[in-house]
């Protein structure tokens, strides 16, 4: 056991140390090609988008890590109940994609927000395989496919937006990112789900899951309230300003505390 997390700690760390890098190069990068307000209108999308993101896992990809014993039908019904989750959302979005527009008063967010409702079909997909590697403690390979994945998704967003797609190359990079996690994880591992659902199967998980949701959805308001407020009252400009510049202060706490929370939990 000991092993394990001293191999856990360095591979996660390794991960964290060149995934933040290509994070911190690739946004200072773009933020010379793009301007501020191409960030801000981004941002004005994925801020309420990366909320409902969370109501595809609600806490179940830690309550599967930390059980004890799991087994491949409680894997196949939250495989299915995440997708089902992700389908709704993304026909949410879609719908509702001129309510975001008008909100913000900025006519481009409609269509924005039914590009970017795809990734909520991408989120899904990887959650299975990454708690299956989880659990296996098998950070070597979660370590490499986020070696591979991000620094990829940077480099086709920096090579669109030098050709001048503008905030497009912003939307490309955070679905390439998820495309190419989501195929990699499943390449990763043997598992494969099979059509299986039983509502006693999420049952036995959820209380933990579900404490653990709401958590999570305190942490992301409290913590991305005020960048909502920003760019409803002072525009998509300041708010990308104050969003990046957020991002670059919290870096050195939020990789510390991953790395060791990675390799402690499971």
């Amino acid at each position: 056991m000991n092993q394990s997390i001293t191999s856990g700690i360095k591979w996660n760390g390794i991960s964290q140390f060149i995934t933040q890098g290509s994070v911190i190069g690739g946004s200072i990068i773009l933020g010379r090609i793009l301007s501020p307000d191409d960030f801000g209108t981004v941002a004005m999308v994925t801020i309420i988008s990366s909320f409902a993101t969370m109501f595809l896992d609600m806490g179940f990809s830690q309550a599967l890590i930390q059980k004890k014993k799991i087994s491949d039908q409680e894997l196949c019904s939250v495989f299915w109940l995440n997708n089902l989750i992700a389908l709704v959302f993304f026909i949410l979005f879609f719908i509702s994609a001129p309510l975001i527009s008008d909100f913000y008063d900025k006519p481009i967010l409609a269509k924005l927000t039914r590009i970017i409702s795809v990734n909520f079909l991408l989120s899904a997909i990887p959650q299975i395989p990454r708690i299956i590697l989880t659990r296996e403690l098998n950070f070597k390979k979660l370590g490499i496919i986020n070696i591979i994945t991000i620094p990829s998704s940077y480099i086709i967003g920096i090579i669109l937006a030098y050709y001048d797609f503008g905030i497009w190359s912003l939307i490309t990079q955070v679905i390439t990112a998820n495309l190419l996690l989501g195929t990699l994880l499943w390449v990763a591992i043997s598992w494969r789900p099979f059509f299986h659902f039983l509502r006693a199967d999420i049952s036995g998980i959820l209380n933990y899951s579900f404490n653990t949701f709401l958590n999570q959805v305190l942490e992301y308001w409290a913590q991305n309230i005020s960048s909502i407020l920003i760019g409803k009252h002072l525009g998509a400009a300041d708010m990308g300003t104050y969003n990046r510049s957020r991002v670059f202060i919290l870096l050195p706490i939020n990789n510390l505390s991953l790395v060791i929370n990675r390799t402690i939990f499971p």
